[in-house]
Order: C-alpha cells, then sequence, then structure tokens
C-alpha cells in the first residue's frame, strides 16, 4: 500500500474529486426519478452580504430590493463581520450567477457580497423548540 494513499474509508473521500453537474443530475434523477429537471438542478447559496455605511435610507432600500426578489427566500441581521445572511434559491449555477451579479450585487449599499454553497441539506424545515413554562430547567 503507498503511503499516501487513506487508510480508512472516512479519510479515502478527500481523494475523491466531487462530481462534475452532469454527473450530480444523473445521481439525483436516478435516486428520485419522479423529480424534475428544474428540481434536481437548484442551486441553494447562503449569501453574506455587507453594506458600505450603516446609514438608515440605504439599509431601507437594500432591504425593500431583498422583500421584492422571490429567489431570496430567507433575509437575517446578523451580528460579527457581515451585516446580512441571505438564503437565496437559483435554478441553476448559471441562473444564481446571473442574480448575483446582474441584481443582487447592484442593491443599494452593498459594499462586500460572499456566496457560500450547500452541498447537501441534513437538516431542514425541523418544528421549533417551542416548550411550555413548566417544561423549561
Amino acid at each position: 500500500m503507498r503511503r499516501d494513499f487513506p487508510r480508512t474509508r472516512r479519510c479515502l473521500y478527500f481523494w475523491i474529486d466531487y462530481p462534475d453537474f452532469q454527473k450530480e443530475l444523473q445521481i439525483v434523477t436516478t435516486k428520485v426519478p419522479d423529480a424534475s429537471r428544474k428540481l434536481a438542478e437548484q442551486v441553494t447559496a447562503f449569501v453574506q452580504i455587507t453594506l458600505e455605511k450603516h446609514d438608515d435610507a440605504k439599509r431601507e432600500a437594500f432591504l425593500d430590493c431583498v422583500k421584492a426578489e422571490a429567489h431570496i427566500v430567507e433575509c437575517h441581521v446578523m451580528s460579527g463581520s457581515y451585516d446580512f445572511l441571505l438564503k437565496v434559491v437559483a435554478y441553476s449555477m448559471d441562473h444564481f450567477s446571473k442574480l448575483s451579479m446582474q441584481r443582487i450585487l447592484k442593491f443599494p449599499g452593498v459594499s462586500n457580497m460572499e456566496s457560500h454553497f450547500s452541498l447537501m441539506a441534513v437538516k431542514q424545515d425541523a418544528p421549533l423548540p417551542v416548550s411550555t413554562s413548566s417544561e423549561s430547567a
């Protein structure tokens, strides 16, 4: 066995590249044959937005644009190094590229945008952990 070859199955994944888009689409349509092509090609991105100034008028104009964009399905005000976190669902990677370059980056006040793509949803649509006051400890 070569020394640089992984010794466990878990490490093997470091040696295997992610599939290209066509292979990934084939996997999805094989595993979920009823899924439409549009659904299989969807891209979910989490987009970090930093505004240039913390100006109330620009922030409100930015939020108006966010509310008007149907492909932005969630928007959160954040603490830390960026101001907003957007969840964007696009038809494809090309569609996301157009959304980000031609729309989101042109929203009022946007100075920086960083995108992260979901490779797999591990947990979503979970019920909120709401408890009665007697259950709280």
